[in-house]
């Protein structure tokens, strides 16, 4: 059976902080901002008691109303440890709108998947990017990743 592991999950390991670079912290004006988490999940899978296992769901990043996602990336920090697939999307709607079957097993770090064929991507409701762990009959064991997006969120209208 298929875990969702939950934003707080994620979280509570060490390398799965979120982390929002925002570059232009002035209110009133249009950003441009990158979002950024470290997703170890042997670690994740220590911290939150759960074992991994195949079509696995884990909240990635938050995003809120009115933001439009411009662009969204993996990075394959180390190669999961058997043959698996990552998509990246939205568990209740798209799992592969942004990041369709990245191979999460490469034989060299550094693999990366970016811009999904639905971007740009307005943002009407407020939801989390989630890494769906997507194919294989292994799971995502010692695959650390970095997964970000870059947003676009508008100014404040008067």
């Amino acid at each position: 059976m298929a875990t969702a592991f939950t934003k707080a999950q994620v979280n509570a390991s060490k390398a799965g902080r979120e982390k929002n670079y925002d570059p232009t912290k002035k209110p009133g004006r249009g950003q441009l901002i990158v979002r950024q988490v470290r997703m170890d999940f042997d670690a994740i899978a220590t911290t939150s008691g759960t074992a991994l296992g195949v079509s696995d769901t884990y909240q990635a990043i938050d995003i809120s109303e009115g933001e439009t996602i411009i662009s969204a990336w993996v990075n394959i920090i180390t190669a999961a440890t058997a043959a698996s697939d990552i998509d990246l999307g939205f568990t209740g709607g798209d799992v592969d709108a942004l990041i369709d079957g990245l191979d999460a097993n490469v034989a060299t770090k550094g693999t990366k998947a970016a811009r999904g064929a639905l971007l740009p991507l307005y943002m009407a409701e407020n939801d989390t990017v989630d890494v769906l762990e997507s194919t294989g009959a292994q799971t995502l064991a010692g695959c650390v990743a970095d997964v970000g997006l870059l947003i676009f969120r508008p100014q404040a209208m008067k």
